[in-house]
């Protein structure tokens, strides 16, 4: 089976490590973007996932979601974003058929860790196997989480 990388970034930190590890693992990327792009300036930005969490809001995705045929391992990286995965990752989560997939939680934050995203992953994808997620300092070089997200999904 093969192998996608799926990512949401803001800031560009997981958009460098889903870049690292397509770069280095034989898989496929998918970048999950909100039609709307988020406001450029981070407390504005703030603003809006706090407004979005506290809707459940399901954004619309700029980009089609992929067919999941073929696909059995999926990595998902994204930031902790209001103790949780951005809004838009569930839009994917709701889109993608998930069901029978493993899924890699990635999580980049600045020290508030995973929080409830993989139980929120897990009640968006309900029939996919859910690991148990790696959190990783967002504050650290790419090159540092690379070697550390390749072991650990192996």
């Amino acid at each position: 089976m093969k192998t996608l990388i799926v990512w949401f970034s803001w800031g560009g930190t997981c958009k460098a490590l889903a870049e690292q590890l397509g770069s280095t693992l034989p898989a496929e990327t998918f970048r999950i973007a909100r039609r709307e792009d988020y406001p450029a300036e981070y407390g504005e930005c703030v603003k809006q996932a706090v407004s979005e969490k506290q809707a459940n809001a399901r954004p619309e995705l700029k980009d089609e979601v992929p067919d999941a045929s073929g696909f059995g391992r999926i990595i998902l990286i994204y930031p902790n974003w209001c103790g949780t995965c951005p809004m838009p990752v569930f839009s994917f989560l709701e889109r993608f058929q998930t069901a029978g997939r493993m899924i890699y939680p990635i999580c980049l934050n600045g020290g508030s860790g995973l929080a409830s995203s993989v139980a929120d992953i897990k009640a968006g994808a309900p029939q996919a196997a859910v690991r148990d997620g790696l959190s990783l300092d967002g504050s650290l070089a790419v090159q540092a989480h690379l070697a550390r997200a390749v072991s650990w999904l192996d």
